[in-house]
């Protein structure tokens, strides 16, 4: 218990409870407001430093805001120069040579599997049962001799590393040739592994 063991504690305010900002992929400065008020007496993670920095007379902890926190790192940021997010890839790459049954995972995080407040909401999980379907394209079914199971609305058997499981098959022709949508985060592909890699199908 945290009131055990602390002499003080100072509460700060979730994400959704501030505003702020964040550089985005491309490298642009986006800005937001918060969503909620603070619970009780928690505050932003800002003014609890602003308070800490006044209490012990440091200079430099006269924000007002978190804008005027935003406009001091941006001078600073746009002082520095020959930053990018540019790179560059060399080496000499090659093919994954096909299995019969083997293909290339692609594992993005389930809709609903993002945070532990989404993942415990019992509505949310009910209402996306594509997470936890094996979703192929309908060349990689043919391909792999899976068109009776998807008639019927069967299951496949997943083998990813030493662990095998049965999971609902659908048909996705988005998905590239070669790979495999299986979303991680969800309970079911909890037990796989790795949300990218080489991952086995089969009847």
């Amino acid at each position: 218990n945290m009131l055990s063991n602390a002499d003080i504690i100072l509460p700060s305010a979730a994400y959704s409870e501030t505003s702020g900002t964040y550089v985005n992929a491309e490298g642009n400065w986006q800005s937001f407001k918060a969503a909620s008020k603070s619970f009780s007496e928690a505050r932003p993670a800002w003014k609890i430093l602003r308070v800490l920095g006044n209490v012990l007379e440091i200079e430099g902890f006269d924000y007002v805001s978190s804008s005027d926190v935003r406009k001091e790192l941006k001078v600073s940021c746009d002082e520095v120069t020959a930053v990018s997010n540019s790179y560059e890839v060399t080496g000499i790459y090659t093919t994954l040579d096909k299995c019969e049954n083997r293909l290339q995972r692609v594992g993005m995080v389930a809709d609903y599997c993002a945070d532990s407040l989404q993942r415990r909401a019992t509505s949310l999980q009910k209402s996306d049962l594509l997470q936890d379907t094996v979703q192929l394209n309908t060349a990689e079914i043919e391909r792999l001799d899976l068109q009776v199971v998807l008639v019927n609305s069967g299951s496949v058997r997943v083998k990813q590393g030493a662990v095998t499981m049965d999971m609902p098959l659908l048909a996705n022709n988005s998905i590239p040739d070669g790979c495999v949508l299986l979303p991680s985060g969800t309970q079911s592909s909890s037990e796989l592994g790795s949300a990218f890699g080489s991952i086995e199908i089969t009847v």
